[in-house]
């Protein structure tokens, strides 16, 4: 686990508004290779976290692009939390576990859907 808590900390230092270069990019690469690579040498049977799997699926992808992640928050994982435990509470009846996850999950999906192409019921008003 210490290994894994340094490479969070070099993370950490690279989570500022620097404009990234490919190089520091590539080395923000390693680190996560090696972040995950040291967790489940740590972690054997730990399942993956949503922030876990920004972070390591979606990090570098998202910094390619942007060249910088210091202004992205947990502002907006945070908002999920709510709208995930309304769901819990609306889906609740449903006893099967996988039925319910894949009820809340669709949920969520068609949410998606409707955001990306810009639709909403308050647009003909």
């Amino acid at each position: 686990m210490d290994l894994v808590m340094n490479d969070l900390g070099r993370l950490m230092s690279c989570a500022n508004n620097e404009f990234k270069s490919d190089e520091q990019i590539d080395e923000i690469q390693k680190i996560i290779c090696r972040f995950k690579a040291n967790l489940k040498e740590a972690q054997p049977l730990a399942t993956v976290t949503p922030k876990l799997h920004l972070l390591c699926a979606h990090l570098v992808p998202f910094l390619k692009v942007n060249r910088s992640w210091g202004h992205v928050t947990e502002q907006g994982l945070k908002s999920l939390h709510a709208v995930i435990n309304s769901l819990i509470i609306r889906f609740a009846s449903v006893r099967n576990v996988e039925k319910n996850a894949e009820s809340i999950l669709k949920h969520i999906g068609n949410f998606n859907f409707l955001y990306d192409l810009g639709e909403s019921w308050f647009n003909n008003i």
